[in-house]
């Protein structure tokens, strides 16, 4: 028997008014139709404007479908969104972290925020701390990082709460080519230690096609 899948998206529909005067509308994205299976690596493949982060922001809850639903790790994205975004991480396009603030105290705050103990979040972010190689940097601030460090410390407080499912916008864009190979070695190797299903967005076309198992492109 086969496994429920993890994501289950039919017809999602999004269009935004042109102006606020007017009832003309520009379509984002149109009947977006897939599913996705526990443990996948997908990438969602196409150029800047194709609306692949609008698709995540509609899967993520973060922004209402015009018309279509989803099932996102078993709940519906518009009748159950707090139950999709406690099964959930996602990582955006840009940098989460608060500038000011230590990296290990970042994680800590992003475990509060999820209702994890201090002793549990404590162990997750040492896990993740050593997991993404962020052991010579977890005491200094957000702005003293890298784009490579900051990158992989966006991605540790996507798996803060260790979600079964982790939403990646474009995460290497902007990165140099060290950078970029060095969050992929990353990225694999939490899926390959965790299971965790990573669904993410991108325009590299080399990237899609050596990591991914499977491609969707967005026209």
């Amino acid at each position: 028997m086969l496994p429920e899948p993890i994501i289950e998206a039919h017809g999602l529909t999004k269009r935004f008014p042109v102006k606020k005067q007017t009832a003309k509308k520009k379509t984002a994205v149109t009947d977006l139709t897939f599913e996705a299976a526990p443990g996948e690596l997908v990438a969602f493949l196409g150029p800047n404007g194709a609306g692949k982060s609008t698709s995540l922001r509609m899967l993520t809850t973060l922004l209402p479908p015009t018309s279509g639903t989803a099932r996102v790790v078993g709940h519906d994205i518009l009748s159950d969104p707090s139950g999709v975004r406690a099964r959930i991480g996602y990582v955006g396009q840009l940098t989460s972290g608060s500038f000011s603030q230590r990296t290990r105290d970042e994680l800590l705050s992003q475990g509060a925020f999820y209702g994890m103990s201090r002793a549990h979040a404590i162990r997750r972010a040492d896990e993740l701390i050593e997991s993404l190689d962020l052991g010579g940097f977890a005491t200094r601030t957000v702005q003293q990082l890298s784009g490579g460090q900051k990158r992989r410390l966006d991605i540790a407080l996507g798996l803060m709460h260790a979600p079964p499912l982790l939403f990646l916008d474009e995460p290497s864009t902007g990165l140099d080519p060290q950078s970029r190979a060095n969050l992929w070695e990353h990225i694999i190797d939490l899926r390959r230690t965790h299971g965790t299903t990573i669904f993410l967005t991108t325009h590299y076309l080399e990237e899609a096609d050596r990591f991914a198992e499977r491609v969707m492109v967005m026209d």
